[in-house]
């Protein structure tokens, strides 16, 4: 029982988990945590929030056993394992109804068929996704003769890009692809940070890669305009007019709320776990999942091939996007076939088991640039180029990339490179 007294506990304490979970009062298989878990509902739904001081009060009989459960629960509960918590009880509840089943199928002589229809319904998750189709037509009936703000997506900072795509937007799932040190990193810091000002959503950002603090250098040095290399010892090589913009830099990366975890072992519950504690600490605000990068992920399951490790990992975070209603970005690597072609720019036959991430994929962009080839240093030309766009136009994009500051800029804006 003290996989139900964690999970209790973990409630408890973290009432954000009580919006999803699927636990039920049946579910648990000791009638005092049964208990414990409709005042814990009872008391969330009732005031929107709950701890063991109100639960205790709302309490119509204080005996010494339940308070004692009450009091154990919330010394165990663990914020990290509450799904794995979850899991735990749901499948020990199905087995226990197996076992139920069986035995009044054999008392009551049922017909084969109904107790297959029993048993199955053991495996069926609560039902929320139906919708008429009635109800959303009358909802857009009035859409060509009402004028309505049109809902943006999370902007990327380059102005041709946002017109093509609208933003990125909830629920979808896009790749960005390049060979490395393309500058896919930077891409993904000026996504970060351009939504971050726009004040609509909360960048999150998994980097299975680098460092947290390697991250928001590489911000300070784009946003600032520095060169990378200064940073390294900016009190010896920034000069006096570039220190005195760095208290602005600062400030202004800071106003964006970027959220970093740095872990390299992450998972995909682990993602999810964070980002629903993110969700809870500001609701007001829509997240931003932005992975780098996405094979970096650890796979939950053992003793699978790489392809069907990518597949689960991109099914995943397109599941992330729906489940959240937000947009998920993910940096993915291309195969070197495409070092052996006279044009090197990227299609998707190079993705990294390419079959997975192209089904699942709302929106997939590569990014390009001459230079990476000819080492051309005076060449700043990059191009993302919007090869799938499932509820859009494709094409190519044309800007500028400052690699020595991590800049990216549109076609039409130029940069010191000193």
């Amino acid at each position: 029982m003290n996989v139900e007294r964690s999970a209790l506990g973990t409630l408890i304490k973290h009432n954000y988990f009580l919006k999803e979970t699927e636990l039920r009062p049946d579910h648990f298989e000791d009638p005092t945590c049964s208990m414990i878990f409709k005042h814990i509902r009872s008391a969330f739904d009732k005031y929107g929030e709950t701890d063991i001081i109100m639960l205790i009060e709302e309490m119509s009989s204080k005996d010494p056993h339940t308070l004692e459960v009450y009091e154990a629960s919330v010394a165990v509960a663990n914020e990290e394992l509450f799904e794995k918590y979850e899991l735990i009880i749901i499948e020990k509840w199905k087995k226990r109804e197996f076992k139920r089943l069986t035995l009044q199928a054999h008392e009551e002589n049922w017909e084969i068929e109904k107790l297959r229809t029993r048993l199955d319904q053991l495996d069926q998750k609560k039902v929320n996704d139906h919708h008429s189709v009635s109800e959303i037509l009358a909802s857009m009936y009035e859409d060509p003769f009402t004028e309505r703000e049109v809902d943006q997506g999370a902007p990327s900072g380059i102005k041709k890009l946002d017109l093509m795509t609208n933003g990125f937007q909830n629920s979808e799932f896009t790749i960005i692809a390049a060979r490395p040190s393309m500058g896919k990193t930077d891409v993904l810091n000026k996504i970060a940070l351009t939504a971050g000002y726009q004040g609509k959503y909360l960048p999150c950002i998994f980097s299975l890669e680098m460092s947290a603090k390697a991250l928001v250098k590489r911000m300070i040095a784009s946003e600032g305009h520095y060169n990378r290399n200064k940073l390294r010892d900016p009190y010896n090589l920034l000069n006096d007019s570039q220190k005195t913009l760095w208290s602005t830099t600062i400030g202004r990366i800071d106003s964006s709320k970027i959220q970093l975890f740095d872990d390299a072992t992450q998972t995909l519950s682990d993602i999810r776990r964070k980002l629903r504690k993110q969700v809870h600490a500001f609701p007001e605000k829509k997240p931003l999942v932005l992975v780098d990068y996405l094979t970096l992920i650890t796979p939950e399951s053992n003793g699978f091939s790489k392809h069907d490790e990518v597949g689960a990992i991109s099914k995943g975070l397109k599941k992330i996007a729906k489940e959240f209603d937000c947009p998920v970005i993910a940096l993915a690597q291309l195969t070197r076939s495409v070092e052996s072609r006279m044009d090197k720019r990227p299609m998707k036959s190079d993705l990294r088991e390419s079959g997975s991430l192209e089904e699942d994929a709302d929106v997939i962009i590569f990014l390009y640039r001459d230079s990476y080839y000819t080492k051309d240093d005076k060449d700043f030309s990059f191009e993302f180029i919007l090869d799938k766009q499932r509820n859009g136009q494709t094409g190519t994009i044309k800007a500028f990339y400052y690699k020595n500051k991590g800049v990216i800029t549109d076609a039409d804006i130029s940069v010191s490179t000193q």
